[in-house]
């Protein structure tokens, strides 16, 4: 093709006829320096072709009013075998951009990232294929533990320590469509006859107190275990206080207890193997939409302040003197599993 646009070189009076023609119409809107324009006039006849291409889409541009101010063009002066294909072999840029591209060819929505409905529809039958039929009900074996784990921490420290932790224990029948679909749960789940506090009276033990929720959802199942050791943090619990912007890690494995997403507080440490990074709604603290919620309202706004915040002063110097802080270990999964019957 760039054989064919002439033998006959140009003149440098040419090449700044050309130059003066068509840079000042794109100065404006390219921001194309004044020193690459001289340089160009000392280029060959064959290296002229991207200004004609530049032209081409100058003049498609003004022809549809895609500039706010065009600027003055004219292609007169230039020489004819300079300037066009005697050739059929060189197809104008006009003629390219007139016609619309494939689809295939325009770079995705924000909204189409992640899976075709094909594709979810494939990954969410192998997850159901290799779902085993006992997955929730076999107790003692390995395929029956929980598939999704979220660890909660409290904003609000004494001495140095959160005042609580919490821990969400989730059963999940399909976790590529709980990812899809956006994992969604709230106090109004919570099945309030099933909740209970355990206390420890022991007076030298370590082990704080914990309460306990059954969360229930269609396809999932959970336990949310708080611990603390403070008793009126226990006793006066409220589990809006458990919200996103608390979220510490999150840990999900599929059935062969292979980990398939990861979340740490740094985002370098976070990864999905299954929708990579797919926004993903509800729960899921990562990768999360532009403009997400994720502020969440502080605990001082669930209980009465002043009051509770003596009381709590009170009894945590009355604990500090049967309880060492400096000792002080939360409970793990597995320690909660144990003490908890599932």
């Amino acid at each position: 093709m760039i054989s064919n646009l002439g033998s006959r070189p140009l003149t440098f009076d040419a090449k700044r006829a050309l130059g003066s023609s068509l840079f000042p119409a794109f100065s404006s809107h390219l921001t194309i320096s004044s020193l690459f324009v001289e340089r160009s006039l000392a280029l060959p006849n064959e290296q002229l072709l991207p200004y004609k291409l530049a032209l081409d889409l100058y003049q498609y541009a003004s022809q549809h009013s895609l500039l706010s101010n065009p600027a003055p063009y004219t292609t007169d002066h230039i020489p004819r075998t300079a300037y066009h294909s005697t050739q059929s072999t060189h197809h104008s840029i006009l003629q390219i951009m007139t016609n619309s591209p494939p689809t295939s060819m325009l770079p995705p929505v924000y909204s189409s990232l992640g899976p075709s409905d094909d594709e979810a529809k494939a990954i969410e039958q192998y997850w159901d294929r290799q779902r085993p039929r006992d997955w929730f009900t076999a107790r003692g074996k390995e395929k029956s533990s929980p598939n999704i784990r979220f660890e909660f921490v409290s904003p609000e420290k004494t001495f140095g320590r959160p005042r609580w932790r919490a821990v969400l224990i989730v059963w999940a029948d399909n976790i590529p469509k709980l990812m899809r679909e956006g994992l969604h749960w709230s106090c109004a789940d919570i099945h309030r006859g099933s909740s209970y506090v355990h206390l420890e009276t022991r007076t030298l033990s370590r082990q704080p107190h914990y309460r306990l929720y059954w969360i229930t959802r269609p396809g999932w199942k959970a336990q949310l275990v708080v611990d603390s050791h403070r008793r009126s943090t226990i006793v006066n619990f409220d589990p809006g206080c458990v919200t996103l912007a608390t979220t510490k890690t999150v840990d999900v494995w599929n059935w062969n207890r292979n980990k398939v997403y990861e979340y740490r507080t740094d985002s370098r440490l976070c990864f999905n193997t299954v929708y990579a990074k797919m926004p993903m709604e509800g729960w899921w603290p990562w990768p999360k939409a532009p403009g997400a919620e994720t502020v969440a309202k502080p605990e001082e706004e669930h209980l009465a302040e002043e009051e509770v915040r003596q009381r709590e002063v009170r009894e945590a110097r009355e604990e500090e003197q049967n309880v060492s802080w400096d000792s002080f270990k939360p409970l793990t999964i597995r320690a909660i599993l144990g003490r908890i019957p599932v």
